[in-house]
C-alpha cells in the first residue's frame, strides 16, 4: 500500500529504489508496532536509518495525506478485505526516531 502511494509522488521517485524500499519497510514495521529498524536489517541492507530518514519523513506525510483524502483510488483499494484492509491501519503520531536520536540500531 505504502509503496503504491509513493508511485503517485514524483518527489519520492527521485530517490534510489533501495532507499525508498528501506524507508517504506521501516515505516510499515513502525505502523505495526514492531521494532522498525533492527541491527539485522542494518546489516542486511547496509543502511542506517539516517540513510533514508528524510525519505521516510516524506512518505510518512504522504500516507497521512492519503488517510485524510480517502477518495484516492489506492486508499479505497487497500481498505478492502481482499487487501487485508491495510489502509485502515492507523498511522502513528510520530516517526520511529528523530534525526538526532543516538540509538544503537540507527
Amino acid at each position: 500500500y505504502i509503496a503504491e502511494l509513493t508511485m503517485l509522488d514524483p518527489e519520492c521517485l527521485q530517490h534510489l529504489s533501495s532507499l525508498q524500499a528501506a524507508a517504506i519497510l521501516c515505516l510499515a514495521l513502525h505502523m505495526r508496532h514492531i521494532s522498525p529498524w533492527s541491527n539485522t536489517l542494518k546489516k542486511a541492507t547496509g543502511y542506517s536509518i539516517h540513510s533514508f530518514y528524510s525519505i521516510m519523513e516524506k512518505i510518512f506525510f504522504l500516507v497521512a495525506k492519503a488517510h485524510v483524502h480517502d477518495k484516492w483510488a489506492i486508499t479505497r483499494k487497500y481498505r478492502h478485505i481482499k487487501h487485508h484492509s491495510v489502509a485502515l491501519i492507523e498511522l502513528p503520531a510520530t516517526l520511529p526516531y528523530t534525526e538526532t536520536d543516538n540509538d544503537s540500531t540507527l
